[in-house]
């Protein structure tokens, strides 16, 4: 019996010492794997800060030829969060002390006509002290500030512009539709993915309002003529100009692991922000297409007194091109309806739908009034909230 509990007394320390080593052989594997995701990770973001680092490098401009000098230095500053401001050196701010609510509808159209003048902005590029890195964050981080109040003055211009065109006052309406279309391609040239959206919204009150004009209105071929002059290019270019958003959101991108398999099995995250992007992109590619039509559909009828029984009456006056659609095959419908007609897409499953994904151009939704009665109270609401 005594030795028996002797051999068991052995076994059982032995058991115990195998237990010890067990433990400490996962104790060192974990921490080896911990050492292992904090190399990766390490890597995994000087990586990204040399990637973020070549995208501002390659988009950084001068204060002199870059539209966000004006926009913020003259402007934005009043409105941003004390939090949000950065210092930008060598670059004059008129505004740091100044209440936004000293600011007339004239000086904000003011500073919006004359950022239109230029045809680059880089919003990063003003906060060059503190690095490309931390710039191109402190560029995402303003994003909802910055984009809210220059959609709602975009859209103020807007109105003040078919105010113009109604009036007759046509190279003010030329300076502002220009405008409110800079405003856009501005926003689109930030490498975020609601500077993105915030450029579609912008567009597209811009062009449902300018074809309401062209159909409704008394559009004589002065008024085409000034609209024509302002519609930015209508080819296809999304490949190319969402190149570094669609870089930049991915490396932005601070989620935990979990929440991105999470995002990734949901369908969300930075690559669902870039679908939505690459959609919107191309409805506005089908509007600014869609104007380029209304403006030779209304040039028929000031000629003949009625709308075209087809499209194909207009197409030797179209561009090459003009007729295609973004969002699928094929071209883009047109369909005369009584004394008026339908233009539209059918959307990307290409079929025409009540209620499925077709995108239409014409009838529009009442832009127009809406502009005009809305007077921007919210932009003053936003204008309050800021200050």
């Amino acid at each position: 019996m005594a030795e028996r509990m002797r051999q068991d007394g052995r076994f059982a320390g032995h058991g115990w010492r195998g237990w010890r080593l067990r433990i400490a052989i996962v104790l060192l594997g974990g921490l080896a794997v911990v050492g292992i995701f904090q190399g990766i990770s390490g890597r995994r973001e000087k990586s990204v800060e040399q990637r973020l680092a070549a995208i501002y490098a390659a988009h950084v401009l001068g204060p002199e030829e870059n539209a966000a000098t004006i926009y913020y230095n003259r402007l934005l500053v009043a409105y941003l969060p004390e939090r949000l401001r950065v210092p930008a050196p060598d670059l004059p701010v008129d505004s740091n002390d100044v209440s936004p609510l000293q600011f007339s509808d004239e000086e904000r159209m003011r500073v919006f006509l004359e950022a239109a003048t230029r045809p680059k902005c880089f919003f990063p590029a003003l906060c060059d002290s503190a690095g490309p890195v931390a710039a191109m964050r402190w560029m995402r981080s303003t994003t909802f500030e910055r984009t809210s109040v220059m959609r709602l003055l975009a859209w103020s211009i807007l109105a003040a512009a078919l105010d113009d065109l109604d009036q007759g006052r046509l190279d003010a309406a030329k300076q502002k539709l220009h405008c409110v279309a800079q405003t856009a391609a501005h926003l689109r040239q930030q490498p975020t993915y609601v500077d993105f959206l915030i450029a579609h919204a912008i567009e597209d009150y811009l062009w449902s309002a300018v074809g309401e004009f062209i159909v409704q209105r008394d559009a004589t071929n002065e008024h085409l003529a000034v609209i024509e002059g302002i519609l930015p290019s209508f080819v296809d270019a999304w490949e190319e100009e969402s190149a570094d958003v669609r870089q930049v959101e991915i490396l932005l991108d601070t989620r935990s692991p979990w929440r991105r398999l999470r995002d990734m099995l949901d369908g969300g995250g930075p690559r669902h922000a870039i679908e939505t992007c690459a959609l919107n992109y191309h409805e506005i590619i089908c509007e600014r297409r869609g104007v380029r039509i209304l403006i030779e559909l209304r040039r028929h009828k000031n000629e003949t007194g009625r709308w075209p029984d087809a499209i194909s009456d207009v197409t030797a006056r179209l561009p090459a091109g003009v007729l295609a659609d973004p969002l699928r095959p094929g071209e883009l419908v047109y369909k005369p309806d009584g004394d008026g007609f339908f233009l539209y897409s059918t959307g990307p499953n290409g079929r025409k739908e009540a209620a499925g994904d077709d995108y239409g151009i014409w009838p529009r939704r009442g832009i127009w009034e809406w502009l005009k009665e809305k007077q921007f109270k919210d932009l003053e609401a936003v204008m309050l909230r800021k200050s």
